[in-house]
């Protein structure tokens, strides 16, 4: 139950880009702006190459096969090694599906951290698809001053940024898959919360569909005044 109110953020970087932890930093910075204007902590998940990596990888598996709708951000920190790295492809890819089936595509927050010239045609995908989501550029603020006052300005306003984007899914309903492979609402589904059993409908009756003739035309007008007539001889003969 934790898992889906508190929530949590997976950075996908590679690993030679930090070689400073420069965006090690950027993560912790900005879990206390997030907390600073959401009031909740964020759990953010960075190192799948160090110590951390199986908790990483066991929440990023969890998270992805289950429901992002937690909250769950995915924040693609976009260089020329990321796009060069099969695996940080590979996740883009597969948070990218699970957001958009979940309609829940606000929680890709990438950021653009050196400028980039895709060479190859999946480069060029990656690239596009992540500046279609209006990517933070970092790629003059990276140079800053970390302790700079417009440095600190810029990391508050991206916690300000993931507090709204996290309050706007609140009201979202969950997106599930159905049998048929087409995603429906859980108030679709279920007609209320999870867990909340659906309310099986009667099938309607002849009064029903007699209410509704007028919009089905004369023709249907006509069977069903037959079909009244029809059940009105049979009664007189069973009174008889």
């Amino acid at each position: 139950e934790d898992d889906l109110t508190t929530a949590t953020a997976f950075w996908s970087y590679a690993h030679s880009d930090d070689e400073e932890r420069q965006i090690g930093r950027l993560k912790e910075k900005l879990d206390h702006a997030y907390k600073r204007h959401r009031g909740e902590s964020l759990a953010s998940f960075s190192d799948r190459t160090g110590e951390h990596k199986i908790e990483w990888g066991e929440e990023w598996r969890s998270k992805i096969s289950t429901t992002i709708s937690g909250t769950t951000f995915f924040i693609p920190v976009i260089s020329p090694s990321y796009l060069k790295s099969s695996m940080c492809r590979d996740e883009f890819d597969e948070f990218a599906e699970k957001a958009m089936t979940s309609d829940l595509d606000e929680l890709i927050m990438p950021i653009l951290w050196v400028p980039v010239y895709p060479e190859t045609a999946e480069e060029q995908r990656i690239y596009d698809a992540a500046k279609a989501r209006q990517w933070v550029d970092w790629t003059q603020i990276r140079k800053l001053d970390e302790k700079s006052p417009e440095y600190r300005g810029l990391i508050d306003e991206m916690g300000e940024r993931l507090a709204n984007v996290a309050r706007k899914v609140a009201t979202k309903p969950e997106v599930i898959d159905t049998s048929d492979g087409q995603p429906t609402t859980a108030d679709e589904a279920g007609g209320g919360p999870k867990g909340t059993p659906s309310q099986a409908e009667e099938p309607p009756g002849l009064v029903d569909l007699a209410a509704e003739s007028a919009e089905l035309g004369p023709a249907i007008t006509r069977y069903l005044q037959e079909a009244f007539a029809a059940l009105e001889r049979m009664q007189t003969e069973v009174s008889i």
